[in-house]
């Protein structure tokens, strides 16, 4: 048997006192069958966390901040309080009490006889400027009605004398720029204790924010040729920042360098000026460059100025004179910012543009397929005449007379030949050429070539029952001459009149007769793409006859047999009328 004795913090936490004894024995060994079990009692509360003095904790951390003139303090609970015992188990466990807390502060060191409740960790107060401030706290508990004492006190706190921040500064800052920085001077402002100084990069509205107790040769990083805006506020620790100064704008210049090699190409009209490109750092020229042409005309103010990305430009002039080029290098985000010229380019010059002329004539030969364009020289810049030739709307060709010497047999007239075909619809145009450039195109002249068609041959007139059969062979015709191929018009005649009009393809026409007369008729050729161009009529040069035969007479009709016989008397006819057998010609 064991000694009644008490356990305190053994596994554990766990504090008990046993009442009865029990046997122990090897680890093997099982409780005595005759033992009851152990009651406990429970000890101290002290072992649970908690007081069974029934003493109430003062608070601990106390922490005082402010935010303008309001003052908020916070503290947390000292500890659980008192100890509780529980009916079911009879063990102290710790007691949950209703806290309040009763709040004192402190102003300019006395302790102020009027206090504060709140039931939460937590109280805030409105302070007065210029007063300084702490506050201590205890706990009460309303059932036990008991208190704990005052709490150390809280951190100490001087509200300023005025919230106002200092006033806006009135100057802009002044900026010294050079390459890489930039150094701020700003005024003084009364009731500032530090400054903030705010540069923005105007190219990419980027910001940055340099807080600074110093007034002068204050140290910002820049980037050349970049154009800063600088302002500043004044500030206090107590009531923030004052509006904004006015702003100061700021920039360190790189200028690019000056192109060379300048060059002038010069062909027609089209002038074109060249140079070197110009290097260039992109971190000061971030945009690129731009080139600036000044183009100026020898003994005259007139003058041409051109912007351009490239190394190269190109334009057109017309106004004679000598004329020479400068060329400048400038920054795409400050196009103010230039090189600057140096020198000049080679003279060169632009001729007068010779008047527009016109074709005076055009002559076709029918011997050799050419058509010959005539023009009538006598613009006295020209140096040159370009002919331009079209079939219908389609482009065919230019050729030039650059030879101005006119044919033997005339003193103004230059002419030039052309390749044509027969039965086409042709337009020329003519214009007079120098070094400088070309007039414009004078009037059009057009000309259709015309070949008539050959006549039809071997002539032929039949009739075949009540048509009249014309039939002929097909005129000799060169289907390069004619592109859409020709038919024929035919005409026949009764008694010597026209009585029809067929028109076809093909070498053979039926026309229907208008009874009894002497016939004949006449055909011709006709180009398909000009239906105005046919060839002479080709007449066939006799006639043929229509006469219808007369009626039978004397019908007889008899029976032999099993066969009918029909019997009639011959109709009276002119053998001359039917110019073949009786037989051949009459059946019934």
């Amino acid at each position: 048997m064991l000694p009644s004795f008490a356990f305190a913090n053994l596994f554990g936490q766990l504090c008990f006192e046993e009442q009865s004894s029990f046997s122990i024995s090897n680890r093997a060994s099982t409780q005595s069958p005759s033992t009851s079990l152990p009651s406990f009692m429970a000890l101290p509360g002290d072992c649970f966390g908690c007081s069974d003095s029934g003493d109430v904790k003062k608070p601990t951390h106390l922490q005082l901040s402010k935010s303008g003139t309001n003052l908020t303090l916070m503290w947390e609970d000292g500890g659980q309080g008192a100890c509780q015992s529980t009916a079911s188990t009879g063990l102290l466990e710790p007691y949950k009490p209703s806290v309040s807390y009763t709040i004192q502060q402190n102003v300019n060191g006395v302790w102020k006889s009027q206090t504060y409740q709140s039931t939460r960790r937590a109280f805030s107060v409105h302070g007065v400027l210029g007063n300084t401030y702490k506050f201590r706290v205890k706990a009460c508990d309303s059932q036990l009605n008991k208190c704990s004492s005052y709490s150390e006190s809280s951190n100490v706190i001087t509200l300023p004398k005025s919230i106002n921040p200092p006033n806006k500064p009135v100057l802009a800052p002044s900026v010294t720029t050079y390459q890489h920085y930039a150094y701020v001077n700003i005024s003084k402002v009364l009731g500032a204790s530090y400054y903030n100084i705010e540069q923005i990069d105007t190219y990419t509205g980027d910001k940055v924010y340099k807080r600074t107790n110093a007034t002068s040769d204050i140290y910002v990083s820049t980037i050349a040729n970049r154009r800063y805006e600088y302002r500043y506020a004044a500030c206090n620790n107590d009531a923030g920042c004052s509006a904004y100064s006015p702003k100061f704008s700021a920039r360190y210049e790189i200028k690019p360098f000056t192109p060379n090699y300048l060059k002038i190409t010069y062909e027609k009209q089209l002038i074109t000026l060249s140079w070197k490109h110009v290097y260039f750092n992109s971190s000061f020229f971030p945009e690129g460059l731009i080139y600036k042409v000044t183009l100026r005309k020898m003994h005259s103010t007139s003058t041409r100025y051109f912007e351009t990305d490239s190394n190269n430009l190109s334009f057109t002039t017309d106004e004679p004179g000598h004329y020479y080029f400068q060329v400048e290098s400038c920054d795409k985000v400050n196009s103010m910012s230039c090189s600057g010229f140096d020198g000049v380019s080679e003279l060169f010059e632009v001729y007068k543009i010779p008047s527009t002329p016109n074709i005076h004539n055009v002559f076709h030969s029918t011997q050799n397929h050419q058509i010959y364009v005539v023009t009538h020289h006598k613009e006295k810049e020209a140096q040159k005449y370009e002919l331009k030739q079209f079939l219908n709307t389609q482009y065919l060709a230019t050729k030039e007379i650059d030879n101005l010497v006119p044919p033997a047999n005339s003193k103004i007239y230059l002419e030039e030949f052309f390749n044509i075909e027969y039965n086409r619809y042709y337009s020329f145009y003519v214009r007079a050429c120098n070094e400088t450039g070309c007039s414009g195109w004078g009037s059009k002249l057009n000309y259709l070539t015309i070949l008539e068609p050959k006549k039809a041959e071997n002539l032929n007139l039949q009739i075949q029952g009540l048509s009249l059969i014309a039939s002929w062979q097909d005129a000799p015709i060169d289907p390069q001459d004619f592109p859409e191929g020709v038919n024929y018009e035919v005409e026949a005649l009764k008694g010597g009149l026209l009585f029809n009009t067929v028109s076809t393809d093909d070498n053979i026409a039926s026309i229907s007769l208008d009874g009894e007369g002497e016939y004949t008729f006449k055909v011709r050729t006709c180009d398909k793409s000009n239906t105005v161009n046919c060839s002479q009529w080709a007449n066939l040069g006799y006639q043929v006859k229509y006469v219808k035969p007369l009626e039978v007479s004397n019908l007889n009709l008899q029976a032999q047999g099993t066969a009918i016989n029909a019997t009639w008397s011959h109709a009276p006819i002119d053998p001359a009328d039917f110019q073949l057998a009786f037989i051949t010609n009459l059946n019934y």
